[in-house]
C-alpha cells in the first residue's frame, strides 16, 4: 500500500498537517476496514500509533511509516477479521441491525465480499433503514454478476453437482 503511489495517494490526504493527514486516512480507510464509521476513541487509538510508526521502518519514515503501522493494526483488528454487530438496543425484544450492519450482511451474503461504495453510501445516508431503500439495494446487488457467482456456487455445493462430473 505505501509502496503503491496510486493507492497511497487515493487514501492518504495530501493537504494539511501530518496529524490531519493521518487522522483523515484513519477515518476514511478505517470506515472501510471496520465497515462502519470509527468512533472518536477508535480514531485516537489508531492515531496513537503515529509516533511509533513514523520511526519504525527504515524504508518508510514519517507519515508513510505511520500509515504502514496503522494498516497493520487495521488488518489485525477483529473489526476487520470478523463481521461484528454492535447494535444493542432492543425494540420489542429484538435488536434491529443498523444500516452499516445490514450493508455488511447483504454484501457478504449476496457477493461474498465487503460492501461497495454504493452500499456504503446507502448505509451512511440512512437509506438502508427503510424497506424501499433496502429493496433498491437488494435488487441492484442481485442484478450484479457477483450474486450469480455466489448463488451458482452455493447451489452447486448443495446439489452435489461435482459428484456427477464423471458420469457419461
Amino acid at each position: 500500500f505505501v509502496n503503491d503511489t496510486a493507492l497511497y495517494d487515493r487514501w492518504v490526504p495530501t493537504a494539511g498537517s501530518d496529524e490531519e493527514r493521518v487522522r483523515g486516512f484513519i477515518q476514511d480507510f478505517g470506515e472501510r476496514i471496520h465497515r462502519r464509521p470509527l468512533t472518536a476513541d477508535q480514531v485516537d487509538d489508531y492515531y496513537a500509533l503515529f509516533t511509533l510508526g513514523s520511526t519504525t521502518y527504515d524504508e518508510h519514515q514519517g507519515v508513510q511509516g505511520a500509515v504502514r503501522l496503522i494498516l497493520e493494526a487495521f488488518f489485525a483488528s477483529p473489526h476487520f477479521l470478523y463481521r461484528t454487530e454492535l447494535s444493542s438496543e432492543a425494540e420489542e425484544g429484538i435488536i434491529p441491525l443498523d444500516g452499516w450492519e445490514i450493508a455488511s450482511r447483504l454484501s457478504y451474503t449476496l457477493w461474498n465480499e465487503m460492501p461497495d461504495e454504493t452500499l456504503f453510501e446507502a448505509a451512511r445516508d440512512g437509506r438502508l433503514d427503510t424497506p424501499e431503500g433496502l429493496r433498491t439495494q437488494v435488487d441492484r446487488m442481485l442484478a450484479d454478476a457477483r450474486a450469480t457467482v455466489v448463488f451458482t456456487k452455493v447451489l452447486s455445493q448443495a446439489m452435489g453437482v461435482n459428484r456427477y462430473a464423471n458420469f457419461a
